[in-house]
């Protein structure tokens, strides 16, 4: 029986145990014993490998971005390293803001691991992994991950030839090149709008996490004030309900003073004429 397990990895971490759970027992109710058993052994993502799962689903195209940037570096571009900053703090924004839509914490060490993991998973793959299905952080890529420019600085070089004394040498003013100026000022400028928009995914964050406490806290003071009306009507309907035996008593006591009349009066006879 093939089991799609696309579902359970994207489910909040917090329920991703009870979601297991459920998709175990659906499994086993079909008849597949064996299946669920398995899918019960799966292991829960730790938060890190988590949020790499859920950018994968929710943030494809910035995902896609990264690979195709760590890919460029190695193959020696060396200009792709501040736009591969650039590509990995963008999805960390994007994390945070998927944690703050169901209430998880994203910690700098969570984003750290994040960060490692992305670069793992950009510079080789999900390896046995299916894709989006990650449950363990990943150790970091190494130098492996520019194994085409680490080839080609590592190929050896023939030593040169000796040189005649060289003539006395000219004062000379180093310009930087535009192009690498440029590059420098593009690098920046994406690494201060992923800093943007880091910084405003966090904010977004404790706005929300500030209204949650007030909406929680307004929820606890209406059940109070819920809990208070219900016992003073409570107190005014034992109150009610003492009036009524009260009002009652009384109406068997005139009624048993009207019978002790009747029957004084009876005892007594006719009035003489």
């Amino acid at each position: 029986m093939s089991v799609d397990l696309e579902p359970l990895y994207r489910a909040p971490l917090a329920a991703w145990v009870a979601e297991r759970k459920a998709l175990a027992a659906t499994v086993k109710a079909a008849g597949d014993r064996d299946g669920a058993a398995a899918i019960g052994k799966l292991a829960r993502p730790t938060p890190a490998a988590w949020a790499a799962n859920q950018l994968w689903f929710h943030a494809r195209a910035l995902f896609d971005r990264l690979i195709e940037i760590t890919r460029a570096l190695g193959r020696g571009d060396l200009t792709a390293a501040g736009e591969q900053r650039a590509a990995l703090a963008a999805l960390k924004a994007r994390a945070v803001e998927l944690c703050a839509a169901i209430d998880q914490p994203a910690s700098d060490a969570m984003l750290a691991k994040l960060d490692t993991n992305l670069r793992a998973l950009a510079a080789h793959g999900w390896g046995d992994v299916a894709p989006g299905q990650l449950a363990v952080d990943l150790p970091p890529p190494g130098f492996d991950a520019m194994s085409e420019f680490s080839l080609v600085a590592a190929a050896p070089t023939p030593p040169p030839p000796p040189a005649p004394a060289p003539p006395p040498r000219p004062t000379l003013t180093v310009v930087p090149s535009p192009d690498d100026a440029e590059a420098r000022r593009r690098a920046e400028a994406e690494a201060a709008r992923a800093a943007a928009a880091r910084a405003e995914a966090q904010a977004a964050y404790r706005r929300r996490a500030e209204r949650v406490t007030a909406a929680r806290a307004a929820e606890r003071a209406a059940q109070t004030r819920a809990a208070e009306a219900a016992a003073a009507l409570a107190l005014v309907r034992a109150e009610l309900d003492r009036a009524e035996l009260a009002v009652a008593d009384a109406r068997a006591r005139a009624a048993a003073a009207e019978r002790e009349v009747a029957a004084a009066e009876a005892a007594l006879g006719e009035p003489p004429a």
